[in-house]
């Protein structure tokens, strides 16, 4: 089974805003489809807020945490540092979506997808550490987002279905 993270993860309590720490070890094994409570914050995460102030600036994913859900840190304007694991195989549609503060991401090698519209297109860099391209719709991020990959790997970056798209935006590290 699957080890998720979801928005109702992160945020299980309504002072994890303020205290950040005490709920970055707060992960359930379940993926949630409703909120863990009925407060307003919960509510306007799922349904989409005009802006979510949350106080939440950096985030670290524990390893073992397979799969990013939908929306899980969406809507969080003061997120400006993520660190995603080695092990994470998929990040969900919309994860980083209206997080206009959080302008680089590393991706692990070990993704293999990403949901649609994942990022937000204030991101600045993106640095993805696969080698094969991860499966993707559309990522989210304008035309002046910068994305790095390992070297060597461009020829492979530049053939794959749908990231033909962001070929001007490709290239390699250094």
């Amino acid at each position: 089974m699957d080890t998720y993270l979801s928005l109702y993860d992160r945020e299980t309590s309504v002072e994890a805003a303020v205290y950040e720490t005490a709920f970055a070890d707060n992960f359930m094994a379940s993926f949630y489809t409703a909120p863990v409570s009925t407060d307003e914050r919960h509510w306007e995460q799922a349904h989409g807020p005009e802006r979510y102030e949350g106080g939440l600036k950096s985030f670290d994913v524990k390893p073992g945490i397979k799969r990013i859900g939908v929306r899980a840190f969406s809507y969080n304007i003061n997120l400006k540092d993520i660190s995603l694991p080695e092990g994470l195989e998929i990040i969900d549609k919309e994860a980083f979506l209206f997080c206009s503060s959080l302008q680089q991401i590393t991706i692990p090698s070990t993704v293999r997808l990403i949901g649609r519209e994942a990022f937000d297109n204030k991101v600045e860099k993106l640095i993805l550490l696969c080698n094969n391209p991860p499966k993707i719709s559309t990522l989210g991020v304008d035309d002046k987002c910068l994305i790095l990959i390992p070297n060597g790997a461009r020829d492979v970056y530049q053939k794959a279905k749908r990231w033909k798209r962001y070929a001007r935006q490709i290239s390699e590290m250094e």
